[in-house]
Order: C-alpha cells, then structure tokens, then sequence
C-alpha cells in the first residue's frame, strides 16, 4: 500500500513540474507574441552592409504622413529582403524590397530636406533617388500577411 502511495505522489510531482513548465513557456510564448518578437532587442540585421550608418548625426521627422497606426518601428533591416546600391547620373540609386506590402515610404537629410522616394507597387520594392552620396535616412512602412504595420527606419551612409 505505501508502494501505491509512493507512485501516485511521483506521478503527481511529475505532472506538476510539467504543468508548471509548460505555463512558463505559454507565458514567455504569449508576451512574444504581444509584444510582435523576441524579448531579446539586440538582434540586428545587416541588410545594408557597407551603406550603414556608424553615426547618423541627427534625427529628422518621419517626412510621410500616414492614415494607419504603426504596430512597431524596426532600427534594423528585419523586414528589408533585399537591399541594391547603383550609380546614376552623378548620384546614387538606393533600392529596398519589402517583405510584405509596402504602404508609405519617405527619405530625409539629417538636416531634415526631403528626399523623392517611388514605390514599385506590383514589386514591393522602394526607390530613392541620391542626387550625391551624403547621408540619408529611409522611413519604410509596409505590412505583413498577419496585417501588422511595420515602419523601418534604416541610415544609409554611401561610401
């Protein structure tokens, strides 16, 4: 009898261990979900390479408006496929494709000036046109198949 007794008071502290581990993994599961990735903010992407920004040197506003409320903001290229650099009478064409569908972009001088930007809708992809190769900081809104709002904001300093 104190066999049986003995069992059962195993299976039931094995069952609690379990029980208690899985709701801290439910847990951590849930505040990532909530909170759109991992709790872990050092994770970079270098999607720029040679392009990117040690220092920027100011902090322009985002130069687009925009009707829709952004779920996150992203300081790296997460959501940046793929990025190309090419030259283009005395300037610099810079061009981004989207991981997902691209709603606003938007570029700027670190002195604020505006810079033209061109969306390829059927492509997701965003161009900017440099006129030189100073300094420049890209806004990117785009959206995920689970309908959330990202705004990248990516420095792009040519070399």
């Amino acid at each position: 009898m104190a066999e049986r007794s003995l069992a059962y008071r195993a299976i039931l502290a094995v069952l609690a261990v379990g029980a208690l581990a899985a709701a801290v993994f439910g847990a951590y599961g849930l505040y990532t979900v909530l909170t759109g990735g991992t709790t872990d903010g050092s994770v970079t992407v270098d999607v720029l390479g040679e392009y990117d920004c040690e220092e920027f040197g100011a902090d322009p506003e985002v130069a687009h408006n925009s009707s829709y409320g952004v779920d996150r903001t992203l300081l790296s290229g997460s959501v940046i496929d793929s990025f190309e650099a090419s030259d283009s009478e005395g300037g610099l064409r810079l061009e981004f494709a989207v991981d997902g569908g691209v709603l606003g972009a938007s570029a700027a001088r670190p002195d604020g000036t505006e810079l033209p930007v061109s969306q390829l809708e059927d492509e997701d992809r965003v161009v900017v046109e440099l006129p030189d190769r100073s300094p420049v900081r890209v806004w990117i809104d785009s959206v995920s198949e689970e309908a959330t709002v990202t705004r990248t904001q990516l420095d792009v300093c040519p070399p």
